[in-house]
């Protein structure tokens, strides 16, 4: 089921769909961002990506707001594009970061204080 303000029992294709919204008072997620990707960004992500950039650093090196780069990273990986990775999302970095804080935290435990 579909809903846009209505509900819609059938399965609209596009061009019922974009009239019925034109109908409507229509909200547009995210309008002020730019997901709109050009070859050499796509491939110079790609490349940060493959390093194990975090998210938040392949956006400061592409100069671009994280949630446009998160919303890149989920097309590329539905379209196969890019593979899984060790850290996920937040990159080689951060796992290993991660890692080093839970064995810190188990050395604290009470009774094991310094």
């Amino acid at each position: 089921m579909l809903y846009i303000g209505i509900r819609i029992s059938k399965k609209l294709s596009r061009r019922e769909l974009s009239m019925a919204r034109s109908t409507l008072n229509l909200y547009l997620a995210c309008e002020e961002m730019d997901f709109s990707w050009d070859e050499k960004e796509i491939f110079r992500f790609e490349s940060l990506w493959r390093q194990g950039m975090a998210v938040f650093q392949i956006a400061k090196e592409l100069r671009r707001d994280p949630d446009e780069v998160a919303l890149l990273i989920i097309d590329r990986s539905r379209k196969k594009a890019i593979a899984p990775r060790k850290g996920g999302i937040w990159g080689e970095e951060y796992q290993d970061l991660r890692k080093q804080m839970n064995q810190n935290r188990k050395g604290l435990r009470p009774g094991n204080a310094v």
